[in-house]
């Protein structure tokens, strides 16, 4: 077994007569360091689970990325071999985000191939490309600013197909059961303490490479690939490569503070710098930068309904004081679509009225609105006395012609308040639609589909309105 930086100082302050008590205490602190190992690791696992499973796993995928194994491998490669080597570790714990995002890729690939032992395989798939990949780079000689170029190419070249994975949602209410927490616990704990226990005697470079290995992250990927789907399994990875930029900026910490100021100040640095990306990324999220960004680059979500709201009955309330509906102050569809696991949904509010006061100037924005989308699949709601109307404009002011399947829905009686309603049934009919039907203008009302030449129809007939009221026979297609 090789000598460590901490065994040596341990040994060099005890007296000569005394080195059974040095080694005594060098155990003990080893015993130490195999104890925060486990405890940290497994701490992580079960935190990301339960925000995966109770709050939202775009917040566990993103942080997935977070340096936690990374960190911890880093910490006690300080400890135990020297800060020195824990910062020279950090260039290729650089270099090893390709190794991460190899095994995120390879099991992402694995999942969807495989039909049997899908779980067995997709691990097996994910470590050869790790250990392969690792292997290749470790041939190579990095510095710093080419550590960084290739692993921000790496997580680019993973992140732009993983912008078209689904967004899901776990649905149920879930309680962490005392057997899977061991079960976490074990996996965690002997996959990070394996891989900072081999890095003393395997150099730093393959030390910084190892450290890469998704220590926490896998047994979080088990759990939801085992317990859900791997549709689930797939939106917990969707962010993991953008949220990986962390673990960039904590290794560059690393880099400059440990030698400088210390492992610990050097760590709380380290923890500050990585942060910051991941801060960065949830307020251009929910400021829509990074959105805009996307559309401009053509990389948006081709998956998503584009929701837009404008009013109608479905989006009313009933009010006390009048002792009629009203329109609501916001849209509340949203609330309802994003109660749905399998729909990845984009929402855009223009405003809630009443289908009667709408004019051609609102027509006139919800046409500017369908033609500037980037999406394919739209549902606009409304209300039903002019939603053949709009239906109508839409599908001849529509310009240049777009490849785009546009629905247009609403309901009698409003969603919220209201039992029955047939609102929810007809939203659900209008996201089935827009994910099915050819590009093209159509209203979903009641489980019946117009397309142009019925809309045409409907208008001459008295409108959608009308023909339900006095229950005409409708054609559905």
């Amino acid at each position: 077994m090789a000598i460590t930086a901490v065994e040596v100082q341990i040994f060099s302050c005890a007296p000569v007569l005394n080195k059974e008590s040095a080694s005594t205490d060098y155990l003990q602190m080893i015993d130490l360091m195999f104890i925060l190992k486990f405890t940290v690791a497994v701490s992580s696992v079960v935190i990301l689970s339960e925000l995966f499973e109770r709050i939202n796993p775009k917040i566990a995928s993103v942080l997935s990325g977070y340096p936690v194994g990374v960190a911890l491998s880093l910490f006690f490669f300080g400890l135990e071999n020297g800060a020195e080597f824990a910062s020279q570790s950090a260039v290729f714990n650089i270099v090893g985000i390709v190794t991460f995002l190899a095994f995120i890729g390879a099991y992402y690939l694995a999942a969807r191939i495989f039909t049997k032992f899908t779980l067995i395989l997709s691990v097996t798939s994910a470590t050869a490309a790790f250990l392969l990949i690792a292997y290749l780079l470790e041939q190579i000689k990095f510095n710093l600013g080419i550590s960084i170029v290739v692993a921000l190419l790496a997580i680019i070249f993973l992140a732009v197909p993983f912008t078209q994975i689904r967004k899901m949602q776990t649905g149920v209410n879930v309680r962490a059961s005392f057997k899977s927490i061991v079960i976490k616990a074990l996996v965690a704990g002997s996959i990070i303490t394996t891989v900072t226990t081999i890095a003393g005697v395997a150099g730093s470079a393959w030390a910084g490479l190892l450290a890469s290995f998704p220590a926490t992250t896998l047994p979080l990927m088990l759990m939801v690939h085992r317990k859900y789907s791997v549709m689930h399994l797939h939106a917990l990875l969707k962010y993991i490569p953008i949220g990986s930029i962390s673990i960039v900026c904590y290794a560059v910490g690393v880099y400059y503070f440990y030698p400088t100021m210390g492992i610990y100040v050097g760590t709380l640095l380290s923890y500050a710098l990585a942060t910051v990306p991941i801060l960065l990324l949830f307020y251009v999220e929910n400021g829509k930068l990074l959105e805009r960004i996307r559309r401009l680059l053509h990389m948006v979500d081709k998956s998503k309904i584009h929701f837009i709201m404008t009013g109608g009955t479905i989006d009313f309330h009933y009010e006390r004081r009048y002792d009629t509906v009203v329109p609501n102050k916001t849209s509340i569809i949203p609330e309802f679509i994003e109660t749905l696991d399998y729909v990845n949904a984009e929402f855009t509010e223009l405003f809630v009225k009443d289908s009667r006061r709408l004019t051609n100037s609102d027509f006139a924005k919800i046409l500017k609105v369908v033609e500037k989308s980037p999406y394919d699949k739209l549902v606009i709601t409304t209300g039903t006395f002019k939603i053949d109307a709009l239906a109508k404009y839409i599908d001849e002011k529509l310009t240049p012609p777009q490849r785009k399947t546009i629905i247009l829905t609403g309901s009698t009686t409003p969603i919220s308040g209201f039992t029955p309603s047939e609102g929810l049934f007809n939203l659900g009919h209008a996201v089935a639609c827009a994910q099915r039907l050819d590009n093209g203008v159509y209203i979903s009302f009641n489980g019946e589909l117009f397309a142009k030449r019925d809309i045409e129809r409907l208008i001459k007939e008295g409108g959608l309105s009308a023909i339900f009221q006095i229950g005409i026979k409708s054609p559905v297609i």
